[in-house]
């Protein structure tokens, strides 16, 4: 029994192997829930905002 490697979507759009990437720091995986693909997306401050401080507080 083979095994099928996940593919990826780079946040520059490259799709690779995910065990390319593993192990990467600032990277989060997550499915598309709309086409079921599985991208990376950068998650250090320069490149992600953070929450949504109004959807995201406690008031």
């Amino acid at each position: 029994m083979s095994q099928q490697a996940s593919k990826v979507r780079t946040p520059e759009g490259k799709i690779v192997k995910a065990k390319e990437l593993s192990g990467r720091s600032g990277l989060l995986f997550r499915r598309n829930s709309q086409g079921g693909a599985i991208e990376g997306v950068y998650t250090n401050g320069e490149r992600w905002g953070g929450l949504n401080t109004e959807l995201h507080g406690n008031s």
